[in-house]
């Protein structure tokens, strides 16, 4: 551009581009520019009085929103890296359930597990048949939080409110596990029997649990 104006510099654009690239910039117009100046960001005026600079004080000092201690609690768990990533991505809602499949108009979003219903994700985590049938096998059922919830989120909350650190690694793995299962059913047609679901949560946990007195990984709670 020509300084103060706005007009291009012919000049300098054909010296630096190619000639039909140099037309097509110069066939541009250039809007007219304004002096910056400084904007308050607080108002809509731009203009900073000392009543919205106290207000922004008040509103920075307030009190922030409680964060939820299941996402260390999620952190801290003592397993592979993408199994915390999974329980991450339950608590989020960020797997790919029947509903969001849905919702991109991709599908009807029917459970394909229990053919009963839109598969939500509390569907996925609690309502679904198949997932009950492996909880009650795995013998954690009876500790889980009963009544209704309105997130995955919510239900993870209160189940990590009234398990032990080892019971809600078992539970996530277990999850992690079940959310497999239904992928290999779903993708490939393959149903994985519910009492393997199980043994190989045992398995998974045995990796990571501290040793009993004889040496030996424990992979039982008192449930």
């Amino acid at each position: 551009m020509m300084a103060s104006t706005t007009e291009w510099d012919a000049r300098k654009v054909n010296q630096v581009f190619e000639r039909e690239d140099a037309r097509r910039i110069l066939d541009c117009p250039i809007a007219n520019t304004h002096e910056d100046r400084i904007i308050w960001g607080q108002v809509s005026s731009g203009s900073y009085t000392t009543r919205s600079g106290h207000n922004w004080l008040i509103n920075r000092s307030a009190v922030r929103e409680v964060v939820s201690p299941l996402w260390k609690t999620l952190s801290k768990l003592k397993v592979l890296p993408e199994i915390r990533i999974f329980g991450w991505r339950l608590a989020k809602e960020a797997l790919l359930v029947g509903s969001r499949v849905r919702a991109a108009y991709l599908g009807d979003g029917l459970c394909r597990m229990s053919q009963q219903g839109i598969e939500t994700y509390l569907h996925a985590v609690r309502e679904c048949p198949s997932v009950q049938e492996v909880v009650k096998e795995s013998g954690i059922d009876v500790l889980l939080p009963q009544g209704s919830f309105n997130t995955s989120k919510d239900w993870l909350e209160i189940a990590s409110g009234l398990l032990n650190e080892e019971q809600f690694t078992f539970l996530i793995v277990l999850y992690w596990n079940i959310w497999n299962r239904r992928n290999r059913w779903v993708h490939s047609n393959q149903l994985i029997p519910v009492r393997l679901v199980s043994e190989y949560t045992q398995i998974v946990m045995a990796g990571w649990l501290p040793e009993n007195k004889d040496g030996e990984k424990e992979t039982q709670w008192e449930l």
